[in-house]
Parts: C-alpha cells; sequence; structure tokens
C-alpha cells in the first residue's frame, strides 16, 4: 500500500509568493464559516498578500500547499460576507479530515495564545513573536510554545490486542511487556482501560 502524502504542513514556513490563503475566523471558542457556500459551510479564503505580516493574522501551517491563517472575530477586518459561528462539533462530517484538523489546530493556537497573555515567570503581559509560533515576553524574553497534541483515545481494543501479543511474543525473550499491575491471564486494571 502506497502512503498518501500528507496534505497539510505544519513546519512549513510563511510562503512569501501565494495567491489565496484560508482564513480560520475563531470567537468564542467557535469557528465562524460562510454558511452561503455550498455544498457545506466554508471557510473563508482571502488574497494572501493581504494577510503576510499582518499583526492580527497569525500564519498555521499549509493546507495543499496554500497558507493557513487564524484571527479572532472581533481583529477580522478583511471580511466580506457575514460568518457565523459554530461549534467544531457541529462541523464534523461536514468539511474533508485535512481541513477540519486544520480548524482545530487554529483553535488550539488561539486559546493558547489567551492563555499566555502573561509571562509564567514574571507576570508582564506577552507578545507575540513576529515570525514563530510563541509569546515572547519583553521584560525577562521567556518564549512559551503551545503543547499542540493531537487528540487521541489513552485506551482502545487494538491497543489491548497488540499489548497482549507483545506480551507473548515477549515471554520467549524473558522480557515482560505489561505494566506491573497487569498480571497474565488477567485484563488490564481499570487504572488503564480509562474506568
Amino acid at each position: 500500500m502506497a502512503d498518501t502524502p500528507n496534505p497539510m504542513d505544519l513546519s512549513a514556513p510563511e510562503p512569501s509568493r501565494a495567491d489565496e490563503a484560508w482564513v480560520f475566523v475563531i470567537h468564542e471558542q467557535q469557528l465562524c464559516v460562510d454558511t452561503e457556500q455550498h455544498p457545506g459551510p466554508g471557510i473563508p479564503r482571502l488574497p494572501a498578500f493581504l494577510l503576510r505580516g499582518h499583526p492580527d493574522y497569525r500564519f498555521l501551517g499549509l493546507l495543499r500547499d496554500e497558507p493557513c491563517y487564524v484571527c479572532l472575530q472581533a481583529d477580522h477586518e478583511l471580511a466580506d460576507r457575514p460568518l457565523y459561528p459554530l461549534s467544531l462539533r457541529q462541523l464534523l462530517g461536514q468539511m474533508d479530515e485535512a481541513l477540519f484538523t486544520m480548524a482545530a489546530r487554529a483553535l488550539q493556537v488561539i486559546s493558547w495564545r489567551y492563555n499566555h497573555r502573561f509571562c509564567s515567570r514574571c507576570g508582564t503581559p506577552t507578545e507575540p513573536h513576529a515570525t514563530e509560533l510563541t509569546m515572547v515576553c519583553p521584560a525577562c524574553d521567556y518564549r512559551q510554545y503551545p503543547r499542540i497534541t493531537p487528540a487521541s483515545s489513552p485506551w482502545s481494543p487494538t491497543a489491548t490486542t497488540l499489548c497482549w501479543a507483545t506480551r507473548r511474543a515477549s515471554r520467549k525473550a524473558s522480557i515482560p511487556a505489561w505494566p506491573a499491575s497487569w498480571r497474565p491471564g488477567r485484563p488490564p486494571s481499570r487504572r488503564y482501560a480509562g474506568k
């Protein structure tokens, strides 16, 4: 089976030449969408030259080789039509997976920026860095980077099967492959099963 290329590139630098860009507009932990676009709610797209270097629009990465930016609705001055806030859960299944993932990242970045408005060392208001995804304290130069983590379930039947299979294989090598609280022949304790 051939690997399909990932349509998202979160480590790419902000491109200097791009025609259009995706704009994820956030209002109170909701994504603002254009409900008049068909077949489903649309993420606004704007000319990229308007967004490059703009202080209110934060570069997120590339989606299908096009830049993505995030901003708060209060700062979205480039709107050409009304946008309506919807929760990410309401949009589940109405967008393709890559666009939905980038929208979730946009929500995480805005939440992180809000939660890190002040330096955790000295309490001074922080400022966003011009080129990096970080908040910088002007007083002590402390940098706070986001902890962007994908949502994942800590326990799944597949993981259980793999763990027990690994345990059986490691028995020959006499290397235990299960946590100390597990006993052979018994299911894992509630602590590991997610209660």
